[in-house]
């Protein structure tokens, strides 16, 4: 295996060229193009900041071998349509990529081609200095068109040979207004940045396979495996896609039919996915639903999915028929959870007479989806359905749900649980397409879909204020987030409705007071007016709560004594307990201590107004979701250390927890301990004292800040909480990471 080095210039210019070394081109096992605008800005940001790019892995070959081009001009609708880039096969001279698709193919749209019809520009005045996760150099995908200074076209730098002077001197002129000494010097600094990374001969490595020189050494099943092997240890393909490639290594056709397939799935609004698919078609033939890689290499699995293809896509057509033409489900949105059909996709493939009459399949999904009985990894639980299938040669709902309740998950539907649906939960286009049948939710354009919109707009309820407890002003937002988005402030529109001239930001005494009684009905609109007034909004929601609740009283459920708890999407640190648990023996052996319930709601509701404001001072919470437990966490850059705001009753805390979780006590302790020795400079940092607790008889360590203003008792006290935990928390990640970074782990 020989290492090549290229300029990032020339090998953009390898790629789709015949003329250079047969040209770089993607083999026929590769997955489509994944990355986002964003994502291929950050890539050219931390080329800039001259930060590695990982080796690339090419096969030069004269193999009749099914490949397709790179995309220049990239378009959203087309990311899954890999039949539109192929190329014919030949015996020729070419290099297929193995591992680096989704770096080079950005490389193309950026500097060959466009994105949805924008092409890349820098912002040639910013250059900041900026943290490791933050960005410096500014670069956007804009409309040609529409661009103005200090946005340069990017292609238009780097394919330039002109001095650099004449360069420099055309962007400048581009300026409406003087520029400065210092700008004229960013200005000439980034041009030489840019062309002094671009055409260094060092610029990009890449380790080649060669077939025509060692031909025995690098056949096509070893390539196969190499690509496996390349790409299973990271996070770049999922396990379906290292599936698929095995399947289309022996199956020529696979990708055209599994593209005809999800198109003719999809074209009633979902969103089957190839995923979907290969995980029904290991349950189908009887291999279980875990991705496995030797699944695939078993004698005979991919010639059966091959040889019984026709009966698996008549199964899976007719199970996607029946949800859309026969349940409440009419929309990908409605589906949080495809894997909740995979059982009768089974039931329809082994027993056809058996899914001739079925009965209480609706009552199986809707309760399935709205507990989130399929959520995380229901592997197992699928296998036990179709076992259970299997053995009574039918589907029957309470040996269904028997199934589902013996695998510990729930199917109660409790106040709290269906409460905390609300505007952007998974699951509030099941309910309205529950709750709104006759709305039309396959229209021909997609932007004609149904849209889910405040009653209370969002703009009038974040204008409301009350005192701040600790300077009396009026300064405080009374509204969070959680208040403004339950289900209760929420209703379905159609796309005209809630469209130019139609709802938007109308507050609701404008909104209904044309509308007739049939149209408040519908909506579960409160009838008098007076509710309808900004300052009678708690009343507003708590009359509308009352109406929900009637409609949807036969889903509701009173929970036991004892219920599983349900992840709330926060995993929970170790020496911890998830609130409300239950002991499963053999399972858990920490003690269980049962909570009141009712700090689930009070917790959750804390958590979704502080994360809005910590979004103010810091990025590390961006993709956090409120929970219900005690704290929540977000990646320190190290394994098992967490940046964690905690809280109780009467204070609240933000700490950086250590523990790289089981036998690890030796390994925390030593982190703790290199920690420490610069305590000094870290206090110094943060600017005031912390507490450090090496926690000698627990298995884990932290260093914590405690807040003492309140607790998630002390309601009237959350804004000035919200206030002081992000900003000590900005302070506190400020102090810490430069050492984080550092520790010998």
């Amino acid at each position: 295996m020989k290492t090549l080095k290229l300029s990032l210039r020339k090998i953009v210019s390898y790629l789709n060229n015949p003329d250079e070394d047969g040209g770089f081109w993607l083999p026929n096992i590769q997955r489509p193009f994944v990355w986002s605008e964003d994502q291929i800005c950050r890539l050219f940001d931390s080329i800039l900041r001259q930060y590695p790019i990982s080796t690339l892995l090419i096969w030069k070959t004269k193999m009749g071998v099914r490949r397709r081009k790179f995309i220049d001009n990239f378009k959203e609708e087309n990311r899954n349509h890999l039949s539109n880039f192929k190329v014919p096969d030949d015996e020729n001279k070419k290099c297929l990529v193995l591992d680096g698709q989704q770096r080079l193919q950005s490389l193309y749209i950026a500097l060959r081609g466009s994105y949805d019809g924008k092409e890349l520009y820098l912002d040639i005045l910013s250059g900041e200095l900026a943290a490791p996760d933050d960005v410096r150099y500014k670069f956007k995908f804009l409309d040609p068109q529409a661009a103005i200074f200090p946005h340069i076209r990017f292609k238009d730098i780097v394919f330039c040979d002109d001095p650099r002077r004449e360069i420099e001197e055309r962007i400048a002129a581009q300026s409406t207004t003087v520029l400065s000494r210092t700008q004229m010097d960013r200005i000439r600094d980034h041009v030489d940045l840019i062309l002094t990374t671009f055409l260094r001969e060092d610029g990009v490595g890449y380790q080649e396979l060669d077939s025509i020189e060692q031909p025995k050494l690098y056949r096509e099943d070893d390539v196969v495996e190499i690509f496996i092997r390349a790409n299973s240890g990271g996070t770049r393909l999922g396990k379906s896609d290292l599936l698929f490639s095995l399947l289309t290594s022996a199956w020529d056709e696979a990708d055209d039919k599994m593209e005809i397939l999800l198109d003719e799935l999809n074209m009633q609004g979902f969103a089957f996915t190839r995923d979907f698919i290969l995980k029904t078609c290991l349950t189908l033939l009887g291999q279980g639903a875990r991705y496995e890689v030797e699944k695939f290499r078993k004698a005979g699995v991919r010639g059966d999915i091959e040889g019984k293809w026709d009966n698996i896509i008549a199964a899976t057509k007719d199970v996607a028929d029946f949800v859309q033409g026969s349940t409440f489900i009419r929309c990908d949105k409605a589906l949080p959870s495809y894997l909740v059909l995979i059982p009768l996709v089974y039931l329809r493939y082994h027993f056809p007479a058996a899914w001739n009459t079925k009965k209480d399949v609706e009552l199986y999904l809707l309760r399935s989806l709205l507990a989130g009985a399929f959520g995380g990894t229901p592997d197992q639980l699928i296998d036990d359905i179709v076992n259970k299938m299997k053995e009574i040669n039918r589907f029957d709902l309470n040996e269904m749900f028997g199934v589902i309740r013996s695998a510990g998950r729930s199917l109660e539907l409790t106040e709290d649980r269906f409460w905390a649906i609300g505007y952007g939960s998974e699951n509030i286009h099941l309910l309205f397409n529950l709750w709104y049948r006759d709305f039309n939710y396959t229209p021909a354009f997609a932007s004609n879909l149904p849209q889910i919109d405040h009653v209370f707009p969002q703009s009038a309820l974040k204008q409301v204020k009350v005192s701040n407890p600790n300077t009396g002003k009026l300064n405080i937002m009374k509204y969070r987030e959680g208040d403004r988005n339950q289900l209760a402030n929420c209703m379905l529109l159609t796309a005209a409705e809630n469209g130019a001239g139609g709802k938007s930001d109308t507050p609701p005494d404008e909104w209904f007071k044309d509308k007739d009684a049939a149209y408040l009905a519908r909506h579960l609109i409160p009838p008098d007016p007076a509710l309808w007034k900004l300052d009678r909004y708690e009343d507003f929601i708590a009359a509308r709560k009352k109406l929900i609740k009637d409609k949807f009283a036969y889903l509701l459920t009173v929970p036991a004594k004892k219920e599983v708890a349900v992840d709330s999407g926060n995993s929970t640190p170790p020496n911890q307990v998830a609130p409300n648990a239950v002991t499963i023996a053999g399972k858990r052996d920490a003690e269980v201590i049962k909570e009141d319930p009712k700090r689930f709601e009070i917790r959750k509701h804390f958590w979704t107004g502080l994360l809005e404001e910590a979004k103010q001072h810091t990025r590390l919470f961006y993709d956090v979701t409120p929970g219900n437990f005690g704290w929540i966490g977000a990646g320190a850059g190290k394994t098992g250390l967490t940046f964690c705001f905690a809280i109780r009753e009467h204070y609240a805390q933000v700490e950086i927890y250590i523990d790289r979780r089981k036998n690890s006590d030796k390994e925390n302790k030593n982190i703790f301990c290199q920690l420490y020795a610069d305590k000094d400079a870290i206090e110094k940092a943060f600017g005031d004292s912390l507490e450090w607790q090496k926690l000698e008889d627990k298995r884990a360590c932290r260093i914590r800040k405690v807040i003492s203003i309140g607790g998630y008792r002390d309601e009237a006290k959350w804004p000035a909480i919200y206030t002081a935990a992000s900003e000590t928390m900005a302070r506190f990640e400020k102090a810490l990471k430069p050492f984080v970074a550092k520790l010998q782990i």
